[in-house]
């Protein structure tokens, strides 16, 4: 993977899991948009899936997550965008 730290890792983390579909947790901030990238440049759009959880705990979060799936759906990867309703004092 070239000289590219991220995409080194990210290509021996996904050869020790083996060859699959992978799901990688992506909150919209610059580190996991990062990952993201690197999945899917590593294993191809068509093995990964981008999941973001829409807390409901900031203001905006619900368009941080679309914009996480729509950024996702645009690599050709495929997106998962939930929200969930979080107890107060959880």
């Amino acid at each position: 993977m070239g000289s590219d730290p991220v995409l080194a890792a990210t290509c021996a983390a996904l050869g020790a899991i083996g060859a699959g579909l992978y799901a990688v947790a992506c909150s919209g901030g610059a580190d996991s948009l990062a990952l993201a990238d690197a999945a899917i440049r590593v294993a191809g759009a068509h093995h990964v899936v981008v999941v973001t959880i829409d807390h409901g705990l900031q203001p905006g979060s619900a368009e941080v997550a679309a914009r996480v799936g729509a950024w996702a759906r645009g690599q050709g990867a495929a997106a998962l965008v939930e929200r969930v309703a979080v107890r107060a004092g959880a």
